[in-house]
């Protein structure tokens, strides 16, 4: 008789979601230092796994700012010193033009710029040179040098050499405040064993690091002499889906407790050393959504 052979059944290992909102903290006043504690666990069950599944960022930090040091902008009248360090001019005028904190992109700050200049009684006529768009120049009537700052080296310029205009051109400027944020929370990757790497001068196991870059490139649009508005340019709300998350490790009898929350800057310091965070100016708070697994 022939024998029967019975199919071996396949289960799909059980999850859970637990939901975080910097919102609900209890203690800490601020989304990049803070903690979650509850009368009860967070979360009880036998689950061997906690992966970041979605994150939202709810940003309203300004991109220029006094508190980042790059709102201020300095020149000075005559052409840069030589080699020898000798410029051509022994006694030049230095002014200082300082930019209001805000949201901006590059062409808005460049027009803005060119008005303070203006303004400023150097002596020299400041404009916006576009007439060939790949290439986009700082101009002035008369020499000038641009001396060192947090926003001139966000600018990138580069001092134009004949037969281009009396300046300096603008070379794939970066003005976000960040490139990236990483979400830290010890307690969630207590049990990790596989350690995080970064080439950084400091290692932090993440839940997840979110880099100021749009998914889709098709997003990225230009601005009014065409640099790219990159995310960080103005206010926004942003959620991001971790198709194939970090799998972090998890004692299957420790319940999830108390929870403290970091979150570091691409300068691998918190946001609020930096920035302070107020909550009628610079402010972001943020969400995210952990899967636990059985398996």
């Amino acid at each position: 008789m022939e024998r029967s052979h019975a199919g071996v059944q396949i289960r799909v290992p059980a999850t859970a979601n637990l939901m975080l909102d910097s919102t609900d903290r209890t203690s800490g006043a601020t989304a990049d230092n803070f903690v979650i504690s509850k009368k009860n666990s967070l979360l009880n069950g036998f689950f061997h796994r906690i992966a970041a599944t979605e994150a939202v960022l709810d940003w309203g930090i300004p991109n220029i700012s006094a508190a980042l040091g790059n709102n201020i902008f300095t020149v000075s009248s005559g052409a840069p010193p030589t080699l020898d360090g000798i410029s051509a001019f022994s006694a030049p005028t230095e002014v200082t033009v300082t930019l209001t904190d805000g949201f901006y992109n590059v062409s808005l700050l460049l027009d803005q710029l060119v008005i303070l200049l203006n303004a400023s009684g150097l002596g020299i006529t400041f404009s916006i040179n576009n007439t060939n768009p790949a290439a986009i120049y700082l101009e002035g009537t008369a020499a000038f040098t641009i001396n060192d700052s947090a926003l001139a080296t966000q600018l990138n310029f580069r001092l134009a050499v004949s037969p281009e205009p009396v300046g300096y051109r603008v070379v794939n400027p970066d003005l976000r405040p960040y490139t990236y944020l990483d979400f830290v929370s010890s307690q969630l990757t207590y049990n990790q064993e596989l350690k995080d790497a970064t080439t950084a001068p400091s290692d932090k196991n993440v839940l997840l690091r979110w880099y100021f870059a749009y998914d889709d490139v098709g997003f990225v649009v230009p601005d009014d002499y065409g640099f790219p508005i990159l995310m960080g340019y103005f206010q926004f709300v942003n959620r991001r889906v971790f198709n194939y998350p970090k799998q972090i490790r998890w004692n299957s009898a420790q319940p999830i407790g108390q929870l403290a929350f970091e979150v570091y800057g691409s300068n691998d310091r918190l946001v609020s050393d930096s920035i302070p965070l107020t909550v009628t100016g610079n402010q972001f708070d943020w969400q995210m959504t952990l899967q636990v697994s059985e398996n």
